[in-house]
């Protein structure tokens, strides 16, 4: 039985990616440490994450191997005797009993256990995760989007996204100090400063262990506003999930953001106050409970002065033109490299079809072939399915 768990539930968007990248690639040295970090490959707290909280699309969409990964991690924990942690943002997204579930079975595998929340405050939030909803293939504008949020406190945006909600479901059964939230500091600060805190619940030496440097790159006033567009231009019946993961990894990530340069975008004035007025009220309630709160809780309010700076809004068609041309100049370069990386593996397939060998043909040939072309298939059957 491990001495203790820590659970790191997320949410989405608040340092997540680059926690769980750095505990990964310092997996043996974490060990070393007194922590495990387990799974044999970093997929794995998110499949059980998926299990966990019962999602269907995620679920329908896991190879059978990866159906026990909640207990293939559990039970890894079970067999260590220092600290363990699990990290997904998916966590964020279980109802009370799901969460109450996943917590007594936790409480069978370690003396302890904790629940960690990362948090930052909504003026920077917001744009975050209305990015990463356009970068997932959604084409609502950031005015249709706040408005809908901000008018659904039901909406399965607050499940994730309400740090007071979050760990009320999270800390069921447990002492109040076990709950850890760890804030992130104000704009300006030092960039290690959320992994020194999190080392700092996790009780280990944070000079120790190396985070990588690499962050998920942004998406700018411009660029997203041109990713919206191409979203919203798509067939309506398209598999949507399927062409959210290629536009996130593909399109915004290696044909947009790298053909112009284009400046952060800000929240409008009346989506900034309302952010100010939701954050008040959300810290307001974690006062209420003894929470291991690292960090100050007002850096959860965003300041009351709006920042200056462009809108998606304000994008003119001008703007979206100078972007538009150097990148589906990039796309079109990235499509006859494909090709050409294709053609010798294509042709190696048909004549070995043929009874006849190629030269350069082996197994490594192959795979790639066969990967590529799966690939290919899906991502057109998923744009044409309607």
């Amino acid at each position: 039985m491990a001495r203790r768990v820590f659970l790191h539930v997320g949410p989405p968007k608040t340092g997540t990616s680059f926690l769980q990248e750095a505990w990964w690639q310092n997996q043996s040295a974490l060990r070393e440490h007194g922590l495990l970090y387990p799974g044999q490959h970093w997929m794995a707290h998110f499949h059980a994450a998926a299990l966990v909280c019962e999602n269907t699309t995620q679920l329908r969409r896991m190879q059978p191997r990866n159906r026990d990964a909640w207990n293939r991690l559990t039970d890894e924990i079970s067999a260590f005797d220092g600290d363990a942690l699990l990290s997904s943002e998916r966590f964020a997204a279980a109802y009370a009993d799901q969460a109450d579930r996943a917590l007594r079975r936790l409480e069978e595998v370690a003396a302890e256990v904790h629940v960690i929340v990362t948090a930052r405050d909504l003026g920077r939030q917001l744009p975050s995760n209305w990015q990463q909803h356009v970068r997932s293939g959604g084409d609502k504008t950031l005015d249709q989007w706040w408005r809908a949020i901000a008018s659904d406190e039901d909406a399965r945006y607050w499940r994730s996204q309400d740090f007071a909600g979050l760990l009320e479901r999270w800390s069921q059964g447990l002492p109040e100090d076990r709950a850890h939230l760890v804030v992130h500091a104000p704009p300006g600060s030092p960039k290690h400063l959320l992994w020194d805190r999190v080392c700092s619940v996790l009780g280990i030496d944070p000079t120790g262990i190396h985070p990588l440097t690499r962050m998920n790159a942004s998406l700018g006033a411009t660029h997203v506003e041109l990713l919206r567009r191409v979203n919203a231009a798509l067939p309506p019946g398209r598999n949507a999930s399927a062409v959210g993961s290629f536009t996130k990894t593909f399109f915004a990530g290696q044909m947009i953001i790298p053909a112009m340069p284009s400046p952060p975008f800000v929240l409008p004035p009346d989506a900034h106050a309302w952010a100010v007025e939701r954050a008040t009220t959300m810290v307001s309630e974690l006062r209420k409970h003894r929470y291991d709160v690292v960090g100050d809780l007002d850096d959860l309010i965003p300041d009351a002065r709006a920042p200056e700076g462009i809108t998606p809004q304000e994008i003119s068609d001008a703007d979206l033109l100078q972007l538009a041309v150097p990148v589906l100049a990039r796309t079109l370069l990235q499509q006859k490299k494909s090709r050409d990386e294709i053609r010798p593996l294509r042709r190696a397939q048909r004549m070995r079809s043929q009874g006849r060998h190629a030269q350069g043909d082996d197994p490594q040939d192959r795979s790639r072939l066969g990967k590529v072309v799966t690939r290919a298939r899906r991502l057109r059957a998923s744009i044409a399915n309607r």
